[in-house]
């Protein structure tokens, strides 16, 4: 992977590595109720966004996410996790037929 170094303040030079690729997908989640787990690759992190147009709430999480135990988004929020790989993320609606988008980075 590339990465670019820098000097601090005591002189030593640090890594810092630099993303290459972007993944990002449409997920939809078609019954309420029933999880939906995002694609495999490979990332650093991951930032889901609850599609504007939804009407629901989508509940984000890991592969046991319900309504009542996952991370709430309305409409147009979103949420940021740093994260090795993009199918430890799942997704869930209280409405059928919401959607959300996804974008990460390796």
């Amino acid at each position: 992977m590339p990465f670019s170094s820098g000097i601090v303040n005591d002189g030593l030079a640090i890594q810092v590595d630099i993303p290459t690729t972007i993944a990002h997908a449409l997920v939809t989640v078609t019954t309420a109720g029933t999880r939906v787990q995002i694609a495999t690759n490979n990332a650093k992190s991951i930032t889901v966004k609850a599609t504007v147009a939804n009407t629901g709430i989508i509940y984000v999480g890991n592969s046991g996410v319900t309504s009542s135990n996952g991370f709430p988004l309305a409409s147009g929020d979103t949420v940021s996790i740093d994260i090795s790989n993009t199918n430890v993320v799942w997704v869930d609606s209280s409405v059928s037929g919401e959607t959300c988008r996804w974008i990460s980075n390796n």
